[in-house]
């Protein structure tokens, strides 16, 4: 996709209410599979753009609303939804950090609805599992760069 048609369906899928459809790249939001793999790819930077292009068109806080809402929901899903919805949350601190975000993530209460959803997801690396394990290094570095950068904590 160009980046006008990935404007332009991340505006569709605000407009419809489909942002956790359009944040998951599921049916008609969905990426080419790479063609080494049947799974689908979803270009998070990119997505995580042109949220912030449209919102820079638009201001309305609505689409800030819907992205966090949609990241707590996504957050809540599963382990691979979790990590899914911090690497959204990664790519919009890294714009945030060059001064190329057109909104920002600092919102205590957000930072406090993904912290519960880690603690319940009851990630420990202890217990033996190699998706636990490296998840929870996933979580640890980006908790890391999380509170270093907005002062909010993850874990």
């Amino acid at each position: 996709m160009s980046l006008f048609n990935d404007y332009n369906v991340c505006k569709m899928a605000f407009e419809n209410d489909e942002v956790i459809m359009y944040l998951k790249g599921e049916n008609q939001y969905s990426e080419p599979a790479d063609r080494y793999s049947d799974i689908p790819e979803v270009d998070i930077p990119t997505r995580t753009s042109c949220i912030n292009d449209y919102y820079k068109e638009i201001r309305k806080d609505s689409i800030i609303d819907k992205f966090k809402k949609s990241l707590i929901s996504i957050s809540s899903m599963d382990k691979k939804n979790l990590q899914l919805a911090l690497k959204y949350v990664m790519a919009q601190l890294q714009l945030e950090k060059r001064n190329a975000a057109s909104f920002k993530l600092d919102d205590k209460i957000f930072f406090d609805n993904l912290r519960t959803i880690i603690a319940n997801a009851n990630i420990n690396s202890t217990l033996g599992s190699v998706e636990n394990k490296e998840l929870q290094e996933m979580l640890d570095i980006q908790n890391n760069f999380i509170s270093n950068y907005t002062g909010y904590s993850i874990k």
